[in-house]
């Protein structure tokens, strides 16, 4: 009961007796100062997915995220990367306390290292030989955003294509409405 103002815990996942994932979260501060907060967990979580995802995963997955929130409500991710065989995922964000972006700087790439294709974790058997993310957003430099997506050798049982490129853009404003 009460406040946490400096939370630590140990995060051990483990079957059949044998470490899987392992790691610490902690969170410091308070809501009228602001917390901050840290996330790193790592291991091979191979043995708790179908074999046929083991090439995606790998035996190092690894997760590590940092931020803050202020108490007027700001969120800060200062760092935050996904990492996987196949997948590396990372960037940073920041929302302001009226919950629009201020900043999003993330990238991503899902490929295999041998150059062959990648059978994605998801429902519908799905195989990609690359795919490459990247959206960027700063208020400081301006009101718009980009974002692209390219997927290389896409390959479903009810679709496939050589390439599919999605660009977005837009602008972030604020206020009146």
């Amino acid at each position: 009961t009460g406040p946490i103002t400096d939370y630590a815990a140990d995060i051990r996942l483990a079957t059949s007796g044998v470490d899987r994932l392992t790691g610490r979260v902690t969170l410091a501060g308070d809501a009228a100062a602001g917390r901050s907060f840290t996330a790193w967990l790592g291991g091979d979580p191979t043995p708790l997915f179908l074999p046929d995802y083991a090439a995606f995963f790998g035996p190092d997955v690894r997760l590590d995220l940092a931020g803050a929130h202020a108490p007027d409500g700001r969120l800060d991710l200062e760092r935050m990367l996904v990492e996987t065989q196949a997948l590396r995922l990372q960037g940073r964000q920041a929302l302001a306390a009226d919950g629009l972006p201020e900043l999003i700087a993330l990238q991503g790439t899902v490929a295999a290292a041998d150059g062959g294709p990648v059978l994605l974790p998801v429902a519908t058997p799905t195989r990609v030989g690359r795919v490459g993310l990247r959206v960027d957003y700063d208020a400081a430099a301006g009101e718009s955003w980009s974002a692209r997506a390219e997927v290389s050798d896409l390959d479903r049982p009810d679709f496939d294509a050589a390439s599919v490129t999605l660009d977005g853009s837009g602008r972030i404003t604020r206020g009146g409405g």
